[in-house]
């Protein structure tokens, strides 16, 4: 199976032509640890608006993408560069844990602020 058909195009298309890093949230809408990491994930989206690409992935309607990235645990969230996968947190995260984790994995470009 080719790179592009293990999931979606949409989704194929976006990770290779996004400017900036895309941080994937692995979620579902039955999954309470999920909904506490909405509001998290709101403010890490305000703040870093710039840098980064916040998407959701609901597991229940794109299984495919959930499996072609090995998740098996919700919630999961990916932050790729084009389609290199440079942090992966499963679980629930205050907002500081997530702000630290993408700083770590994702510097500010050529010295620039938010």
């Amino acid at each position: 199976m080719k790179q592009s058909e293990q999931y979606p195009p949409r989704f194929h298309e976006l990770l290779h032509l996004s400017k900036k890093p895309i941080l994937a949230n692995f979620r579902a809408e039955w999954c309470a640890p999920c909904k506490s990491l909405g509001p998290e994930l709101t403010k890490l989206a305000h703040e870093y608006k710039n840098r980064l690409m916040i998407v959701r992935i609901d597991i229940d309607r794109h299984p495919e993408i959930a499996q072609a990235f090995e998740v098996h645990s919700i919630p999961t969230i990916l932050l790729f560069d084009k389609t290199l996968i440079m942090m992966r947190l499963v679980g629930a995260h205050d907002y500081e844990t997530l702000r630290r984790e993408v700083d770590r994995h994702c510097p500010r470009r050529n010295g620039t602020h938010l």
